[in-house]
């Protein structure tokens, strides 16, 4: 069997992940990931992203006048910071003017109800370490800001987010740095792994970590026994509520009937499934 390869760096897209502010994967799957026990899986999401991200580059270039410079590809090496070389980041451009140095981001989104108030957490987060590590690296010339653009294929429209690196700003990048450096030397220097938690991520991590059972049965001991009743009891409860969650989304389907949904506060996707979704939520 092949021995499992520790990854040497941590990227952007994996900081919020440690603090719990990933939608895409938690504490104990970005340990696996590192620790080279599962891998991902592709996405339609990342699918759509790899398809629209040089075409919007190459136009979001044309409309300021400048000359975008795309970021590392994931075959290829990452930036990092001189000084703490395991903080990667692989923006998707850069350019240079004037001014000095300016990042840009590019996101694609199904809608806009987790951009509300923003850019979502970890889309902050990323953002906030790439240009940690940016302004760790050799440029010469002065890091400015980011420019975070999020294009929504359904509305056919996008936004523009230009996300400072002020005084304020780095303050916050130098401490998420230090929370970082100390979950990396904890987990994966030393190895220990977070504490499980009930995110997907951390679900399809241990299905991929033991996807080949043996045919040894553990005793039954106290501790395990005690696991047992506990997700018994749970599993009973989540079963109840599933049927009165049921109960009330056909109410509310029921409500809708024909419309695109209730203004301000759901939407009824059209076609076949016609996928109930709150404000700020996804079925």
């Amino acid at each position: 069997m092949t021995e499992p390869v520790k990854r040497t760096t941590l990227g952007a897209s994996e900081v919020a992940a440690i603090f719990g502010f990933s939608r895409f994967a938690s504490p104990f799957s970005l340990w696996a990931k590192l620790h080279g026990l599962t891998t991902d899986k592709a996405t339609a999401t990342t699918l759509r992203g790899q398809i629209i991200e040089p075409a919007f580059r190459e136009w979001y270039a044309g409309r300021l006048g400048v000359q975008i410079v795309p970021g590392p590809r994931y075959e290829d090496t990452p930036w990092q910071r001189a000084d703490m070389p395991w903080q990667a980041a692989r923006p998707d451009g850069h350019w240079i003017d004037g001014d000095g140095l300016h990042l840009i981001e590019i996101k694609t989104t199904r809608d806009w109800y987790a951009w509300d108030a923003g850019p979502p957490p970890d889309y902050r987060f990323q953002v906030l370490w790439q240009q940690w590590v940016a302004s760790g690296m050799p440029w010469g010339v002065t890091l400015v800001d980011t420019h975070l653009i999020s294009y929504c294929p359904m509305a056919e429209d996008f936004r523009d987010f230009q996300l400072a690196w002020d005084e304020k700003t780095q303050r916050r990048a130098a401490r998420l740095s230090e929370l970082a450096a100390a979950w990396w030397e904890r987990h994966i220097v030393g190895g220990e792994p977070p504490e499980v938690d009930e995110h997907a991520a951390t679900r399809e991590a241990l299905r991929q970590m033991y996807a080949r059972p043996n045919r040894v049965y553990l005793d039954a001991t106290p501790e395990l026994s005690a696991l047992v009743d506990g997700y018994r009891t749970e599993k009973a409860a989540y079963d109840a509520a599933k049927d009165k969650k049921e109960l009330a989304r056909n109410r509310l389907v029921a409500a809708i009937g024909h419309h695109a949904g209730i203004d301000g506060l759901c939407s009824f996707s059209a076609g076949k499934t016609r996928a109930l979704t709150l404000k700020g939520e996804r079925e």
